[in-house]
């Protein structure tokens, strides 16, 4: 399974996120979690599920930051 997956808040509303596992690092770099990448907890599929809520609390963090619209065009 990919990680983060699911549907997150965002400013205003509500994004469905379902990047592919290669695409991790995009997604932290898009979304101004750069420093995800080269972390160990996360550096695999298999470490990003073993810490999936860690993933998920992170990734819901950024996202807040802007509206959906704004997210959808980044990404």
């Amino acid at each position: 399974t990919a990680l983060p997956m699911g549907c997150f808040r965002t400013r205003d509303g509500h994004i469905n996120v379902a990047p592919m596992p290669y695409s991790w690092t995009e997604l932290c770099r898009a979304i101004g979690l750069e420093e995800l990448i080269e972390d160990p907890r996360f550096a695999t599929p298999r470490a990003r599920a073993a810490n999936r809520a860690l993933v998920n609390e992170r990734v819901q963090a950024a996202l807040l930051a802007r509206d959906g619209a704004e997210w959808i065009e980044r990404l």
